[in-house]
């Protein structure tokens, strides 16, 4: 089973233990310590997945400063496999910022604009440090998203895409449902978008926001 990512595998290097207090948006209430703890599956395994706010970083270079925020999947049988990645957010007045790397061509520090809280309908895009470019909408605000930890109001839904179509089963990447003061509390990766059956599908079953 290959490795699975939220929506990017990202090799990081932290430069410095110590930042400033990071600031947090309402829809993703980022603090150190806060845990999301999600029930996943795709067509062949069911496993947990664990995401949790480890601390904070600078990277010299980089607007920062910066949550550290580590993911964990272990899959159950028969296919009993663990997989451990870290990724570098930086939120600000409601958007979300996700670190991407150095451009070896100018050595500028990338960031991505990973998520913003926007009206329906809003897109925009960004590239990638290999040179693909990727879209993101937010396709509705739907009045409630049901999950093991329960039904939660307030929440956007946005699409990801890598051509510029919207279509599940075309065009997406991705889906993930973001609500008011919780955070993602359900995605839908497509590792090949025009094969829903082997989607992976995460849901929130526990979080912890101190």
């Amino acid at each position: 089973m290959r490795a699975m990512t939220l929506c990017l595998a990202l090799s990081i290097l932290l430069v410095g233990a110590a930042a400033a207090p990071a600031e947090s948006a309402d829809f993703f209430p980022i603090k150190v310590g806060a845990s999301w703890q999600y029930a996943a599956h795709d067509d062949k395994n069911a496993w947990v997945m664990t995401m949790l706010v480890s601390g904070t970083a600078t990277v010299q270079g980089a607007p920062g400063p910066y949550f550290v925020v580590e993911r964990l999947d272990v899959t159950g049988a028969p296919d009993a496999q663990r997989y451990q990645q870290a990724n570098l957010l930086r939120v600000y007045r409601g958007s979300v910022h996700l670190f991407g790397g150095t451009d070896i061509r100018t050595g500028n520090r990338v960031e991505y604009l990973f998520f913003k809280e926007a009206p329906v309908g809003t897109e925009w895009s960004y590239v990638m440090l290999d040179g693909t470019r990727r879209f993101l909408k937010v396709a509705d605000r739907p009045a409630q998203v049901k999950v093991p930890a329960g039904t939660f109001t307030g929440c956007l839904h946005y699409l990801d895409s890598l051509n510029g179509g919207y279509v599940v089963g075309k065009d997406v990447l991705a889906q993930t449902w973001v609500c008011a003061g919780v955070g993602a509390v359900k995605m839908i990766e497509y590792p090949r978008p025009d094969n829903p059956k082997a989607a992976r599908i995460f849901e929130l079953r526990s979080y912890k926001n101190p």
